[in-house]
């Protein structure tokens, strides 16, 4: 037996049947499309069902309570009193079926009847099971009411059938050692899927008793049986059990028992169509009609934006970037990389900025970092590891794809790559060990492998923050901008000629005032640009072309979201670029070799909304 459910703060839908009638609008093929005004004022609800015509919500509030909201006169009304939950529309929008507690943790169902038209009650509601239920769905032709019946043992159910109208209830199913999650009818009524939730852990009989070691673990279940009762089939097995068979019986989804979030396109009978994948933040939880998926979509979801730098004006590249980090983009400005994590292995993400087919370019490591671009656009090289190896450098040939490690590295050491000017090799600086033990050696690595060390600071000597520009040049930062307590990491420019930190600066009476200080490599210019803003303590500013504009980020604030600024070095003024959420630390980013456009990963709070995707044989690719 279930519990009524809490009510969520997250928009979820219902999953009832509708059968076509005065569509209003369908969705176009291959197309999926957001329904707006579904509620009045943007209550949150959990569950709730619209009509085939799309002009009618039922849902329940905080309180339990069952209210319709019609969108084409915008009026809502009260139907039922609460608490009540497990929301279902008949086909023929004439009754509203639902379970309701009847004290003592009991719960029966209930049916309501509806004025066709109004939507609206046309009488007192009325308890349909005599026996303990709840999931209940009306069948097709609206004289039925199928629902999951509470075993006496209190561990399993049962599905009956019984008139909408009141009168016995028929046993389809025996008992199932589990809970039902929802109850789908085929369009004429002759059998059911059943969405069935993973049995429990154990059986009391008379007491808890453990499962056998094959049944403990088992997945949830999709089952098919005959309204006229018989032997139950398994469809499929699953880790996500809704939306389930669609309206017109044609399309089972489902979400797959593997490892990654793939949901499963099948015909009725289980046999796969396709697979397709969904951002986090959005989750199938109902049907509209014939195979029209219902999508609810919600929360804070991780975007890849770039950004003209000439006007602010800022566009999605990919909407669902929660795998992608550390955003780059080739030396001649034309295509953005990312990489992508989560997968079994690796991968690179090639956007083009014309609107070219994305490319992936698949590795042979677990983990990636610290990508770098040579100068002819042909290679990018990479620190990475396979599962229990050392980590390595690497590179991957843009044009094939193929890739070949170059280096390991000392067990436990961190990385930096930076290519030489004729993309024939590369100047890795390693540092090993930490603090007082902390030594780095600086090393020119060709594209054959072959290593040669240019410089090593003994342990203990190594210079707070230094960087390689060539097999020549070594970048301390103790020369240039001495470090003092509270600074953020430095930072190098793309062109290897200025050094920044930002730091907290005295002021007069005593106060801190944020900063960027900044310097020439070859120590020939200084400049000091005071900020408006209390900038984040352990975020690197981040230096534009010609030095004349840096990006900085702004501290957590108590009354919004910080926001990324760009700042003058000449004139100090700041102009704000775009926000981020607080509950993360500043965005991954990066800059355009021509200092023109911005590419940078940013958590987003996203507007709940509905979205309906059709899901039919003919447009699922």
């Amino acid at each position: 037996m279930k519990l009524p459910p809490v009510v969520l703060t997250v928009m979820l839908i219902g999953g009832a049947f509708f059968a076509p009638q005065a569509i209003a609008v369908h969705t176009p093929p291959g197309h999926t499309r957001a329904l707006t005004d579904i509620f009045p004022g943007d209550p949150k609800v959990d569950p709730f069902v619209l009509s085939a015509d799309e002009r009618r919500a039922y849902y329940t509030n905080r309180d339990g309570e069952a209210w319709l909201y019609d969108r084409t006169h915008k009026t809502k009304e009260r139907v039922a009193a609460g608490p009540l939950w497990d929301l279902n529309l008949s086909p023929t929008g004439d009754a509203l079926a639902y379970t309701r507690s009847g004290g003592n943790r009991d719960q029966f169902v209930w049916v309501l009847t509806l004025n066709a038209t109004t939507g609206l009650a046309l009488g007192p509601e009325r308890q349909v099971s005599t026996s303990q239920g709840d999931v209940p769905s009306i069948s097709p032709d609206g004289k039925s009411v199928a629902f999951a019946r509470d075993d006496p043992n209190g561990v399993g159910q049962s599905i009956v059938v019984t008139p909408i109208g009141g009168g016995a209830e028929r046993a389809v199913t025996p008992t199932i050692p589990s809970s039902i999650a929802h109850i789908r009818w085929t369009p004429d009524g002759k059998m059911l899927h059943l969405g069935v939730n993973s049995p429990v852990a154990c059986v009391p009989e008379p007491s808890c008793l453990q499962l056998s070691e094959g049944l403990r673990h088992p997945p949830a279940t999709i089952l098919r049986v005959s309204v006229d009762g018989g032997d139950t089939a398994v469809v499929a097995n699953t880790r996500r059990l809704s939306p389930g068979l669609s309206p017109d019986g044609t399309t089972l989804m489902y979400l797959d028992t593997g490892p990654w979030r793939r949901w499963v396109i099948a015909n009725a009978d289980g046999s796969q169509r396709a697979t397709i994948a969904l951002p986090p933040t959005q989750t199938p939880a109902g049907w509209l009609r014939g195979s029209e998926l219902m999508i609810a979509s919600s929360g804070i979801a991780r975007t890849l934006r770039s950004m003209s730098l000439a006007d602010g004006q800022s566009q999605v590249v990919v909407d669902d970037a929660e795998s992608l980090a550390e955003p780059s983009w080739s030396p001649d400005s034309t295509l953005m990389m990312a990489i992508v994590r989560g997968a079994p292995h690796a991968e690179l993400r090639l956007l083009s900025t014309n609107g070219a087919p994305p490319r992936t370019l698949s590795l042979p490591e677990t983990t990636i970092s610290g990508t770098a671009w040579s100068p002819d656009q042909k290679w990018i090289a990479y620190t990475g590891s396979e599962e229990n190896s050392p980590l390595h450098v690497a590179i991957v040939d843009v044009a094939t794809g193929r890739s070949r490690p170059l280096l390991d590295l000392a067990n436990g050491a961190s990385a930096s790559l930076r290519w030489l000017s004729d993309s024939r090799g590369l100047v890795l600086t390693e540092v090993i060990g930490r603090q007082d033990k902390r030594r780095t050696v600086f090393r020119r690595v060709d594209l054959d492998g072959k290593s040669t060390v240019l410089r090593e600071f003994a342990p203990g000597s190594s210079p707070a923050d230094v960087f390689a520009t060539d097999e020549t040049t070594i970048v301390m930062q103790n020369d240039l901008l001495a470090p003092r307590p509270g600074d953020s990491p430095a930072a190098l420019s793309l062109d290897g000629r200025w050094l920044a930190v930002r730091r907290a600066t005295s002021l007069s009476e005593g106060a801190l005032a944020d900063a960027i200080e900044m310097a020439r490599v070859d120590g020939s210019a200084r400049k000091s640009i005071p900020l408006s803003f209390a900038a984040a303590e352990n975020a690197s500013p981040v230096i534009l072309p010609g030095a004349d504009q840096v990006i900085v980020f702004e501290g957590k604030r108590t009354d919004t979201d910080p926001s990324a600024y760009l700042v003058s070095a000449g004139t100090a003024s700041s102009r704000r670029l775009f926000a981020f959420s607080s509950q993360y630390r500043p965005p991954d980013l990066a800059i355009s070799p021509d200092g023109r456009t911005l590419l940078y990963l940013v958590w987003e709070t996203l507007e709940p909304q509905v979205l309906v995707k059709d899901l039919s044989a003919a447009r699922v690719r």
